[in-house]
């Protein structure tokens, strides 16, 4: 299983920790489950899937409105363009935009809302799995500090996963059809953040943590 991330997870009474169940989109056979342990001003998340296309580099993100309003499951009243496909801007009239680049160098991602040019995301190893681990934190700037307090509810949030094969024409892209092959804009997962008691938090980070160095799958 691809691995990111080396940090350890935060521990004591003041850790807050949520869980996303990820379940398909589009029909992708992705599956998985996302952490995030939340201590003070610092987010440790990991995140375990499988069924992806191997060896390619998937995005991963937390979403959610900035007025706080609660993220929902993406369903079929979502496609407007009505091509059978849950697109990234179908997905994000339910989730909304993204708010958290989870990527391999969190000190640039807690910088900003958007998506930037030196952002790593994780790639799936040659059996479609990926485990992600890294730890943000939001005390390095101002920036950072702003774009923490938007997060906030986490409970309301969504993490969502991307990525996938397409054939000429079927999915529908920001400028028109996508062409066939591999695009990272696909959403092929994804799962709402609920809170977790401490004990369920720690066991489910030791459960993942065990998975990803035994190449064991969770969904």
């Amino acid at each position: 299983m691809a691995t990111t991330g080396t940090s350890a997870s935060p521990a004591g009474s003041g850790t807050q920790y949520y869980e996303a169940i990820l379940t398909p989109d589009n029909n992708s056979g992705v599956s998985g489950t996302a952490l995030v342990a939340q201590q003070g001003n610092t987010l440790d998340v990991t995140v375990n899937a499988t069924g992806l296309t191997p060896n390619q580099v998937h995005p991963l993100h937390i979403h959610g409105f900035l007025d706080g309003r609660p993220s929902t499951v993406p369903t079929s009243a979502n496609d407007f363009d009505h091509d059978g496909y849950i697109n990234a801007f179908d997905s994000e009239t339910a989730v909304g935009p993204v708010m958290l680049s989870l990527t391999d160098n969190p000190q640039l991602a807690v910088q900003s809302l958007f998506t930037q040019s030196g952002d790593i995301f994780p790639t799936a190893d040659a059996q479609g799995n990926l485990s992600y681990h890294e730890t943000f934190n939001f005390n390095l700037s101002q920036e950072a500090q702003f774009v923490y307090d938007l997060l906030q509810p986490l409970g309301s949030r969504y993490v969502e996963l991307h990525g996938a094969n397409v054939s000429a024409g079927t999915v529908a892209g920001s400028t028109g059809p996508l062409s066939a092959g591999y695009h990272t804009s696909v959403p092929v997962a994804g799962g709402l953040l609920h809170p977790i008691s401490t004990t369920e938090g720690q066991t489910l980070s030791q459960t993942l943590a065990a998975a990803a160095a035994s190449h064991v799958t969770l969904g």
